[in-house]
């Protein structure tokens, strides 16, 4: 992700190099050049922290733009600042960038997909009745809110018997392949 800011304030986002340019023009009346150089205009590309010591898990510690990482209680700081606060003490923090971290939450979001096991006539009920479900249609349905990206507590009756999976967000038609294996 790319950042467009103005003398340190971000005023949009966007997906490439291209697009921040054109949404950089579009936000002002000068040339991109004349904007970067006179008006205060840049355009810097998003970076994210993790924790390299443990398994993604699907979420970035900190974020980093123009240089200086988030701090969300007072001035940003800079990378070597934020590596000396106490809750990084034992983290080897890594910088990616976004290809990385999409190549990690794929990764991640990948190893949540658990087919069907067998469960309660209760736990079906209890779980149909928690939430409105999504998807529903007699027998299949997905608990409205995600566990993450997604993904979702996803549930059938199929032969008299109950099913659970986590599956991603889709009818019964999109997650037929899942529901052939019980």
């Amino acid at each position: 992700m790319f950042i467009l800011s103005q003398d340190n304030v971000v005023k949009a986002t966007a997906d490439t190099y291209n697009e921040a340019l054109y949404k950089l023009h579009d936000l002002q009346p000068m040339s991109w050049d004349w904007a970067m150089r006179y008006e205060g205009w840049s355009i810097d590309e998003q970076k994210y922290i993790i924790d390299a010591s443990k398994e993604f898990a699907g979420t970035v510690l900190n974020t980093i733009i123009n240089g200086k990482v988030s701090n969300y209680s007072g001035e940003p700081l800079t990378l070597a600042e934020y590596a000396e606060q106490p809750q990084n003490e034992g983290r080897e923090l890594k910088v990616i960038d976004s290809e990385e971290l999409k190549e990690l939450i794929d990764k991640h979001r990948a190893g949540m997909i658990q087919d069907f096991q067998e469960i309660s006539e209760g736990r079906y009920w209890e779980m149909l009745e928690v939430l409105p479900p999504m998807n529903y249609n007699g027998t299949y349905f997905q608990i409205s809110e995600a566990l993450q990206y997604d993904i979702r507590s996803t549930f059938t009756k199929k032969n008299g018997k109950f099913y659970e999976a986590t599956l991603p967000t889709g009818s019964a038609d999109k997650n037929k392949k899942y529901i052939d294996r019980i």
